[in-house]
């Protein structure tokens, strides 16, 4: 039954047969939430990895203590359009200067450059134009698996495992089955010689060097020197002490791979296999283990040259630990847990998802399985050591913003130091709340302990087992066009490396003017120079690929140009070297990037655009909402989660147009649904996990305008998708007839019309402004309409007022239409009476025969604004003047220009009019 719905200020009917459960959510969100934590936490990110700047002696520290950005900019929005200025605040930063010799503090607040806001709409306006910063869709860092076919028919398989910021290590297999490494893409070795590199006595070495050196070294600056002298050594990776063959083959296990690799090796412990690795990265100079332990420590374990980031982190886990790869598997020993020493599970017994969790956070270390492709064999599978912190805490991580997967072997000492903390507190309620609150501050100040920013040893182990393992058919190669392994870049995330660039620039200058002032009179602000900063922030939002001058012609093209998905970019993709998958429609896009909104010609397939319902989360994966399935029940919830394409991978999903009776449960017996990789399929209705909230959740905003898509070819679908955005708005716009139920989230959300900000009664309107007498007693708020502004793209903007004096309005509703909208609800177009001729009926291909009426009645009228600008310069041959005495000029061609030569406001011209007299 049709039922009556309010879309924008006009009542609709909805012959929709799906509810909906579901509102879309605000479709520029993913503009202004990334600029949030960017303001509100990424630029702080930036400040603590490059505070403090030392000198080269060590005798002077800058610390940057704090930092704000305020609201108001020099202009408003529209001052700087007119004045081709940027919308900017001051970014000011309270810089400390420690003199480390004499004690003396010097604390100073530094102003950093105009920093560019964000507009309410999602834009920045920078040199008067408005623009936006597109999102980048790039690859993931973390350990990627692949494999391929040798002309003998055998698996090789290889590796690669890539940081956010610093040098990559690849393994790879050959026909001969040697293992080999290739480190930040150097000559390739065996993989033993980077596991002795990295073998502990390496680290003692380095200290008793250190200790030699200078008696007097205090531990802060001995940890400072030595990286990884503090670093936790697990049980594992305390094993490969001097990396020898033995230690090797006692944490992997005899391996026919392994052992060629050694026997290829020329290495054998851990001082020559530095020394090697250093000859392969820096041919022809001498090497040395002093010079190979630093270059191996500033590879690997240097916060400002290997940076895993946040994501990295998130990956290296979800790869490298127990939990995904035992699933499935048959023990072939007991497992035992490392703290209690009690049995998890039995030899011979099938591990489940759920036995696969508590085995690893567990902080089981290695597992024996049986093999999948070798009959009885025992196959050794080591993890990384991680742990979900919340099996161990009666708090929530994320509200100390404490990862949710730590590092094992620091847990287990923090928890020892948590029991004395408990033992002396006394057993009152209160005492318990105090230790606990204690072991949550202890948890936070060891936050990178418990969850490093760079790769450590047990990660490199477990990635070497993990490639081991794969012979053996356990784990699973990577698809790298997955949107699991395919990230977004949001606007916050590239201003936050962008600015990371300038101050490491700054940083030199810095150290530099360090050594050079005089030590005493030296002071912040003498110290920094703000101009490699405010350089680097120009140069991106001037000249980035990524920011881009907005596409204005109407709102929906500006809307989705605030959601659009670029593959290329700096760190991205190249549209020459692209080839046909990275470009294909993958599974994982359903109900994340949009399968039909692309361009055609060069860049297809490489600039998407999000889904309405998709959401970026903290790792900046788009994850898309379900409702879950209450299997014991048997009916759909309207419990929402939101998940991501890896955590969809294993799950089976029902269609949302899937029959239901009034009880919310599925009417056909078998239901079609996907299952893992996508596949569609009909399963048991018990089998179904969750279903789909909304059947527009596949497509972009700009797809579900399209009435009875599903009716469409997708070429033709593709083709509308991209034509709606090259709509002029016309002269009087018409809502369509026919709409989707998405034209008035559209108008909103695009930034055109003009919401309410509070309920209450319009006291006064005009064509220029409103103004609404609030119900909460808070006076009055005046709406200012925007009135036939050029836009970007020379579209003409014009607001008009669409409420009456005294009407009663509620906060959020449109009050004002704006370019290409109609009451409250975006118009396109205009609802012409057509009729299809055949050729006898004297058509031809395209034509279109029109009626007089529609150019009488201005119904397809548009206005375009352009703006022409002339300069008097002074040149060689004197100064140009400009002038209504124009030489060989009639009068007929003057008759429009005032006296100073400049044509009067209201002059009708045509093309080739002089608008500007001016002669040189």
């Amino acid at each position: 039954m049709p039922q009556p719905v309010k879309i924008g200020r006009k009542e609709r009917m909805s012959y929709s047969k799906i509810e909906s459960v579901l509102p879309m959510p605000n479709l520029i969100q993913i503009q202004k939430d990334s600029y949030d934590w960017f303001i509100k936490e990424g630029l702080a990110e930036v400040f603590e990895d490059i505070s403090p700047i030392r000198d080269y002696a060590d005798n002077l520290a800058l610390e940057f203590v704090d930092h704000s950005i305020s609201n108001d900019s020099k202009f408003d929005q529209e001052e700087c359009k007119e004045r081709d200025a940027t919308y900017a605040a001051p970014l000011k930063v309270k810089v400390r200067l420690v003199n480390q010799e004499s004690g003396e503090v010097k604390e100073q607040e530094v102003f950093m450059g105009d920093f560019p806001i964000m507009t309410e709409k999602g834009t920045f306006i920078y040199n008067g134009a408005e623009r936006v910063v597109v999102t980048q869709l790039v690859r993931s860092p973390g350990p990627y698996y692949d494999v391929s076919i040798d002309k003998s028919n055998n698996k090789l398989f290889s590796t690669t495992i890539i940081p956010n910021r610093g040098a990559w290590l690849e393994y790879e297999t050959d026909s001969n089955e040697v293992l080999s490494v290739r480190v930040d893409r150097t000559r390739k070795q065996p993989v033993t010689a980077i596991l002795r590199a990295l073998a502990y006595k390496s680290v003692d070495d380095k200290v008793e060097s250190e200790m030699r050196k200078d008696p007097t070294i205090k531990e802060e600056d001995l940890a400072k020197k030595v990286r990884r002298y503090k670093e936790y050594r697990t049980d594992m990776a305390a094993m490969l002490y001097e990396g020898t063959n033995e230690e090797i083959e006692k944490i992997f296990g005899i391996n026919p791979r392994l052992h060629k690799s050694m026997e290829k090796d020329l290495t054998t412990n851990y001082d020559e296999g530095l020394k090697e690795i250093y000859r392969k990265l820096r041919p022809g100079e001498p090497a040395t283990f002093e010079s190979a332990y630093d270059l191996i420590e500033a590879l690997f374990f240097d916060a400002k040259r290997y940076d895993l980031a946040k994501v990295g982190r998130y990956k290296y886990n979800k790869k490298l630990g127990l939990s995904n790869r035992i699933a499935n598997c048959v023990l072939a020993e007991d497992v035992a847990s490392p703290l209690t020493g009690e049995i998890l599970a039995e030899k011979d017994q099938k591990v489940s998802r759920i036995l696969a969790k508590e085995i690893e956070n567990a902080g089981v270390e290695y597992v024996f399985v049986r093999s999948k492709t070798e009959e009885g064999a025992a196959v050794k599978v080591i993890g990384n050591n991680f742990v979900e912190l919340r099996n161990y805490i009666s708090f929530d991580p994320a509200e100390k913003k404490i990862p949710e997967k730590v590092f094992f072997p620091v847990l287990k000492d923090l928890l020892k130091q948590k029991e004395e903390m408990e033992k002396g507190a006394g057993k009152s309620k209160k005492a318990k709340e105090e230790a606990n609150e204690a072991f949550a501050s202890l948890l936070v100040s060891h936050k990178n302990q418990l969850s490093p920013k760079h790769i450590i040893l047990d990660d490199v182990i477990a990635s070497v087992s993990y490639l081991l393992n794969l012979s053996d058919g356990i784990g699973n190669t990577d698809d790298i066009d997955h949107l699991g392994n395919r990230r977004l870049r949001t606007v916050g995330e590239l201003l936050q490396n962008q600015f990371r660039i300038g101050l490491a620039r700054m940083e030199r200058v810095v150290k530099e003017r360090m050594t050079i002032q005089d030590i005493e009179a030296t002071t912040p602000q003498v110290l920094m120079n703000i101009r490699p900063v405010t350089a680097a922030i120009k140069e991106f939002f001037g000249s980035s690929q990524l920011s881009q001058f907005m596409d204005q012609t109407n709102p929906l093209a500006e809307l989705t140009h605030k959601r659009r998905l670029s593959a290329l970019g700096p760190g991205g993709l190249s549209r020459e070297r692209a080839g046909f998958e990275v470009r294909d429609v993958h599974h994982s896009h359903y109900g994340r990037m949009c399968p039909i909104e692309t361009p055609e010609g060069p860049n297809i397939g490489l600039i998407g655009s999000l889904t309405t319902y998709g959401v970026i989360n903290e790792y900046g994966f788009i994850e898309t909402p379900y409702r879950k399935v209450d299997k014991e029940k048997g009916f759909v919830t309207r419990d929402i989660q939101y998940l991501t394409a890896d955590e969809e991978e294993q799950l089976i999903i029902a269609q949302a147009n899937e029959l239901l009776d009034e009880d919310s449960r599925f009417l056909n017996q078998k239901v079609v649904a996907r299952g893992g990789l996508g596949e569609i399929n009909l399963y048991p209705r018990d089998e179904v996990d969750y279903m789909d909230v909304s059947p527009r959740q596949v497509v972009s905003i700009a797809t579900a305008m399209i009435p009875f898509l599903e009716n469409d070819d997708a070429n033709r679908a593709l083709m509308g998708s991209n034509m709606q955005r090259q709509a002029v708005p016309l002269l009087v716009a018409d809502a369509p007839i026919i709409g989707t139920g998405v034209e008035d989230t559209a108008a909103r959300d695009s930034g055109v019309v003009v919401l309410a900000r509070n309920d209450g009664t319009v006291q006064y309107v005009d064509s220029t402004r409103i103004v609404v007498r609030r119900d909460d007693g808070g006076g009055n708020d005046t709406y200012k309409l925007l009135k036939y502004r050029r836009s970007n793209q020379g579209t003409c903007i014009n607001q008009k007022p669409i409420v009456d004096h005294g009407e009663h309005i509620t906060a959020g509703e449109v009050i004002a239409d704006g370019p290409s909208t109609d009451q409250g609800e975006i118009a396109l177009g205009r609802n012409l009476f057509i009729g299809f001729m055949t050729w006898e009926g004297y058509n031809y291909e395209d034509a279109v025969v029109l009626n007089e009426r529609l150019l009488m009645d201005d119904v397809l009228t548009s206005i375009h604004i352009e703006e022409y600008e002339s300069e008097a310069r002074d040149t060689k041959l004197g100064p140009e003047e400009i002038t209504r005495d124009i030489p060989n000029v009639g009068e007929d061609a003057l008759k429009d220009l005032d006296e100073e030569g400049i044509i009067r406001v209201g002059a009708e011209v045509d093309s080739s009019d002089i608008l500007v007299g001016k002669v040189t």
